[in-house]
């Protein structure tokens, strides 16, 4: 291979070199052992296997047979290296001959390290270490050849270290091997030993691939209690070389509530081994613990709320809040007590219960609980005070004519309002006429004498009012008073004064 060698097959060969993934690279370490897939990693490029010429991969070995020993009797097959000839070992075939020839070893060069292939560097058994030029070698490479003495493959010829010496930058694109070309042999080619490395053939690439881990449950994943003993799970999926196991589990940490993942791992039976992060959730465990947070130690008076609720914390054996659990308040039967506004409260998101209590019963202090299913009860206390007197203080205005005509009638209108702060109780009002004046219409009151009594009214809110009418009519000529007054039987009111209005009347 001369100087007219094709430009465009050496680029292929140095971007082939320079792509395949495996390649070796100078200075990097190698493994001992590497697997040749000729779909793979036969370069195409460089392949010169012909008609008559064949092979198939039989066991971790390549069979390599020609029919004849014609032109088309050849098997050349050659694997990317792209390496610099000055770290290549010396390179070597384990073949077994079942009959005829023998192939030779063939490192495709790069002896001026521009890129391009300048030809084949040919080592065969029959010349022991000695490494000949092929014919369509580039001048130069001849021209430098170590040796030009006969008795080898080609006149220029010489050992490895002899080649390294006259071309220290020449890179080695590609190694391999040729059988045959007008020579008939048969026989297995168990491994190459290159660069250090020993390759032996598949049929199939090796499986490199980690299998797919999938978690059992997708984010934010399964739940846990607080505490317990649990395992997150993930599905293993593989299918080149297949799954060593088809569940994969790890441990949960649960001794922190939140959300978290865990690395799970799935190999396959080539011993990839791919690890996923499982999502997983801890939430509180059981009640352990109940707890009074605010709300003891409160004083009302018999008949009112406290003014705060009683507050518990239900939380499990970490100290986590509890939710959505039940918390059952009670109180004493008799004596000292309280009313709950509900006797079932449920905790909210931070383990909280809380209730409003009113106390009723006897005065003095009394202890109440909280309980929850599976945990102590917590106690807390309250007093119930005296409660205070009640008062009423009822205000009251009288409308009516401030003359009449004799003979004329009018309607006085008494109005009643409690300005509290407490019910009025049995509430009597009453209205006193003159004796200028006669009654004609008691508005469901009784008259008494010059007095209007209307029935008690049971109960006055404070803020309410109720009004009361009387008619009369003008008897006797003269100035006169009209009063009115309201009072409660059995609530104090404070401001007496405005218990009576007075309004003046002058008959004509």
């Amino acid at each position: 291979m001369g100087v007219g060698m094709s430009r465009a097959w050496g680029a292929t060969v140095a971007a082939v070199a320079a792509g395949l993934v495996w390649a070796a690279v100078p200075g990097a370490a190698h493994a001992a052992e590497q697997t040749i897939v000729p779909t793979r990693d036969f370069v195409p490029a460089l392949s010169d296997t012909r008609a008559t010429g064949h092979y198939e991969v039989v066991g971790s070995g390549l069979h390599i047979y020609t029919q004849g020993a014609t032109s088309t009797d050849k098997v050349a097959e050659y694997v990317a290296a792209g390496v610099p000839l000055a770290g290549v070992d010396e390179p070597s075939l384990d073949y077994a001959n079942s009959g005829g020839g023998v192939p030779g070893f063939q490192l495709v060069m790069d002896w001026d390290g521009n890129g391009s292939a300048d030809g084949i560097l040919v080592g065969e058994t029959l010349y022991g270490n000695d490494w000949w030029a092929s014919d369509k070698s580039a001048q130069f490479v001849k021209d430098g050849a170590p040796s030009h003495d006969a008795g080898s493959g080609s006149p220029n010829h010489g050992t490895l270290n002899g080649w390294r010496t006259s071309f220290p930058q020449a890179q080695v694109q590609a190694f391999g091997f040729s059988l045959g070309s007008g020579v008939k042999g048969d026989g297995v080619l168990n491994a190459i030993t290159f660069n250090g490395d020993r390759y032996t053939f598949s049929a199939t690439a090796p499986d490199t691939t980690g299998p797919s881990v999938t978690c059992d449950v997708a984010a934010p994943g399964p739940t846990f209690a607080y505490g317990d003993a649990a395992q997150v799970f993930a599905v293993v999926a593989d299918t080149g070389s297949g799954p060593t196991a088809v569940t994969v589990s790890a441990a949960a940490d649960t001794t922190l509530v939140g959300t978290k993942t865990v690395a799970v791992t799935g190999s396959d039976v080539a011993g990839n081994t791919t690890t996923t992060a499982c999502p997983y959730t801890v939430v509180a465990g059981a009640p352990a613990s109940v707890t009074v947070v605010s709300g003891s130690g409160q004083s009302a008076p018999v008949g009112t709320a406290f003014a705060q609720p009683v507050r518990v914390k239900v939380t499990d054996a970490g100290g986590n809040p509890v939710a959505s659990v039940p918390v059952a308040f009670t109180a004493p039967a008799s004596g000292a007590t309280g009313t709950f506004v509900s006797g079932s409260v449920t905790t909210d998101d931070t383990g909280v219960a809380a209730v409003t209590v009113t106390a009723t019963g006897s005065t003095g202090t009394w202890k109440g609980s909280a309980t929850v299913a599976g945990a102590p009860s917590a106690s807390f206390t309250l007093t119930n005070t005296a409660a205070p007197a009640k008062r009423a203080d009822l205000k009251v205005t009288l409308a009516g004519p401030a003359s009449l005509a004799k003979g004329q009638t009018g309607t006085y209108v008494l109005t009643v309002k409690n300005q509290g702060p407490d019910a009025a109780v049995d509430v009597l009002s009453s209205v006193a006429l003159p004796c200028g004046v006669t009654v004609t219409s008691t508005g469901g009151g009784k008259q008494v004498g010059d007095l209007v009594v209307w029935p008690t009214f049971a109960s006055l809110a404070s803020g309410s009012s109720t009004t009361y009418t009387v008619t009369v009519k003008a008897t006797a000529k003269g100035s006169w008073k009209v009063a009115g007054a309201s009072a409660s039987l059995r609530t104090p009111d404070p401001v007496l004064a405005s218990n009576v209005a007075v309004t003046g009347l002058t008959v004509r």
